[in-house]
C-alpha cells in the first residue's frame, strides 16, 4: 500500500515537447505551444484519503479564447486506489471535475483498480494540459502506468459529441476501450451530417469502438417533453443503427432527469465487460495495452420497444426480433442487466442486506430467482423470498419474479463486498468535493478548518488565524476559482469572528 505526503508541491514547467499519452482533440489543432509557467501559477496538489487513496488536483490559470471572454478556470482530479499497486483502467470523464470524488464509484474503482478522472476544459485550448496534467500525476503519485493505462471515456451532454471527437484521434483509438454518454442531444456524433452524408472515418470507428448511451427520462436536453416520437431513443436512436455494424447501445433510465448518477449501476457493467473484451493481453510496465477491436456479430440484441416487462434479448446470431430495431449490446452480462433495467414500472423491489437477497413481488408469484448480471444465485420457491449469498467484489444483482402473467425483473443493484450502493449519495459526494473548503490549495491542516468554518462548526483561533494566512495570497490567485473560494471562506470567517 502507497502512502504519499498530502503537502503539495509547487511545479516548474516549460513550453516544450510534446508528452506521451492523449493526443488533442482533432477540432484542436490549431493550439498554440504552451506558454512556460512558473513558480505557483500551475501547481499538483496531492491529498492522501483513507486507505492510502489519492486524490490528486491539478490546477492551472484561467484561460480566455478571446480577450472580452470571462475567464474560465481549468480543473483535473484524478482519483487513484491505494490498495492496487498497479491502474489497470481509467474512468475518464471529459466534462465534470468531481466526478473523481463520487464515493460510490470509489468503491468500484477500489475493487476494480481503475483510476477516475475527471476535469473541465471547456475554452478551447483546453486539450494542451491533459498530457501534462496526467504526467505531473503520475510523477507525484508514483504511478507512471495513468500515461498510457486504457481508457474509457465519459461524455455527458454537449461532451458527448466532444469525447467521439477525443476518441478519433489516432493516439487515442490505442487506448480507448469504450464510451458511456448521457444527456446528449439528438446527435449522432458526427457520423451523418444534417445533410445525411456519412461520415466514413466517425463511421468505421463506432464499428470497432462501442458505446453505450444512457438517456433519462424525464432529461429535457433529450426532449423527453416534446413527445415519444422526438424522445432521443425514437428520435436519434434509430439513426444509428441504420448505419451498419455499429457498435451501440442504448438503455432509458425511468425517472431520472439530466445527470449521471441512474446510469452508472449499467455502465459499471459495461465497463467491466468492455474492457474484458478489448484488452489483448496483459498491460506492458509503462501501462500500455494491445486492443482489441470488438465485433458487432458478437454482440447482443435487446428488444426495442420499452412495453413488456421481459423482452426478448439473445446473441445477434440468434436474436428472432426485429433486427432492424433492435438495441446492440456488447455482452451477455450487459444485456441481462438492460433487461432488468429498462422496466418502467417494476413489480419487484429487491434489498440486500448482510449477506442475505430478499425480494417483495407480486403477491402471486411462485418463485424468485436472483442474478448476478448473466448469472444466477439461487432460487427461492416460496415466500418470504429470500437467498442467503456470499457477495464479493463488485456484483449487479436483480431478482425475476414468475407469476401466472408472466416474467418480471427487479432493477439492478450494484454491490461492491454486500455493501448495495448508493448512486444518489456519490453524486452528493461530489457536490461536497466542490465546496470552496476543497477547491482551495492549503496544507491538509487548513482544509480541516476551512471544512468546519464551512459548516459553522467551531474552529481553534490558533487555526483560523493559520488558515487566513494560507488563503490571503489565492484571494489574489490568477485562477479566478481560486481566487472566489478563498474570498467566500475569509467572507464566511469574518463572519463568524463577528458574531
Amino acid at each position: 500500500m502507497r502512502f504519499l505526503s498530502s503537502t503539495f508541491v509547487a511545479v516548474v514547467i516549460a513550453a516544450a515537447m510534446p508528452l506521451p499519452g492523449f493526443a488533442q482533440s482533432k477540432s484542436q489543432k490549431d493550439i498554440p505551444p504552451p506558454v512556460e509557467i512558473t513558480g505557483d501559477a500551475r501547481r499538483t496538489d496531492v491529498h492522501t484519503l483513507a486507505g492510502g487513496d489519492l486524490i490528486v488536483q491539478y490546477n492551472n490559470p484561467d484561460r480566455q479564447d478571446n480577450p472580452t471572454d470571462n475567464p474560465t478556470p481549468s480543473r483535473i482530479r484524478i482519483f487513484i486506489p491505494g490498495n492496487h499497486e498497479r491502474i489497470k483502467a481509467i474512468l475518464f470523464d471529459l466534462g465534470a471535475t468531481y466526478t473523481s470524488d463520487n464515493t460510490e464509484l470509489q468503491a468500484v474503482a477500489r475493487e476494480e483498480g481503475w483510476a477516475i478522472i475527471g476535469c473541465l476544459l471547456r475554452y478551447k485550448h483546453g486539450t494542451e494540459l491533459l498530457d501534462r496534467a496526467i504526467a505531473e500525476a503520475a510523477a507525484k503519485a508514483d504511478r507512471p502506468e495513468l500515461v498510457n493505462a486504457p481508457i474509457v471515456l465519459a461524455g455527458f451532454s454537449r461532451n458527448g459529441a466532444r469525447a467521439w471527437d477525443f476518441a478519433e484521434e489516432a493516439r487515442n483509438q490505442s487506448r480507448t476501450a469504450g464510451l458511456i454518454l448521457g444527456g446528449n442531444p439528438g446527435i449522432t456524433s458526427g457520423m451523418v451530417s444534417r445533410e445525411g452524408t456519412q461520415n466514413e472515418a466517425r463511421v468505421t470507428l463506432a464499428q470497432r469502438m462501442p458505446a453505450l448511451t444512457v438517456v433519462g427520462s424525464r432529461d429535457p436536453f433529450v426532449d423527453y417533453d416534446k413527445g415519444e416520437a422526438k424522445f432521443w431513443h425514437n428520435a436519434t436512436y434509430p439513426k444509428i443503427r441504420e448505419i451498419p455494424d455499429v457498435t451501440w447501445g442504448m438503455m432509458i433510465g425511468w425517472g431520472y432527469g439530466h445527470g449521471w448518477e441512474g446510469s452508472w449501476t449499467p455502465f459499471t457493467v459495461y465497463m467491466q465487460d468492455v474492457l474484458m473484451l478489448r484488452l489483448d493481453g496483459p498491460a506492458a510496465a509503462d501501462g500500455t495495452t494491445r486492443m482489441k477491436p470488438i465485433k458487432f456479430e458478437d454482440g447482443w440484441f435487446a428488444e426495442y420497444g420499452w412495453t413488456r416487462d421481459w423482452p426478448e434479448i439473445a446473441p445477434v446470431a440468434t436474436f428472432t426480433g426485429d433486427r432492424s430495431k433492435a438495441v446492440w449490446l456488447p455482452s451477455e452480462n450487459l444485456a441481462h442487466v438492460w433487461r432488468a433495467y429498462q422496466v418502467q414500472k417494476p413489480k419487484v423491489s429487491l434489498t440486500v442486506d448482510d449477506g442475505v437477497l430478499l425480494a417483495s413481488p407480486p403477491t402471486d408469484a411462485t418463485s424468485v430467482e436472483f442474478f448476478d448480471r448473466g448469472r444466477s444465485l439461487g432460487t427461492a420457491s416460496s415466500a418470504p423470498f429470500s437467498l442467503p449469498v456470499k457477495l464479493q467484489g463488485v456484483q449487479t444483482i436483480f431478482a425475476v419474479a414468475t407469476t401466472p402473467a408472466g416474467t418480471t425483473p427487479s432493477r439492478p443493484v450494484t454491490v461492491v463486498n454486500g455493501r448495495p450502493l448508493d448512486w444518489q449519495r456519490g453524486t452528493a459526494a461530489e457536490k461536497d468535493a466542490g465546496s470552496p473548503a476543497n477547491i482551495v490549495i492549503v496544507s491538509e491542516a487548513g482544509r480541516a478548518t476551512a471544512r468546519a468554518i464551512m459548516v459553522g462548526q467551531p474552529a481553534e483561533p490558533a487555526a483560523v488565524a493559520a488558515l487566513r494566512v494560507e488563503l490571503e495570497p489565492l484571494a489574489k490567485s490568477p485562477h479566478v476559482e481560486q481566487r472566489d473560494a478563498a474570498a467566500r471562506l475569509l467572507a464566511a470567517m469574518n463572519a463568524a469572528a463577528a458574531n
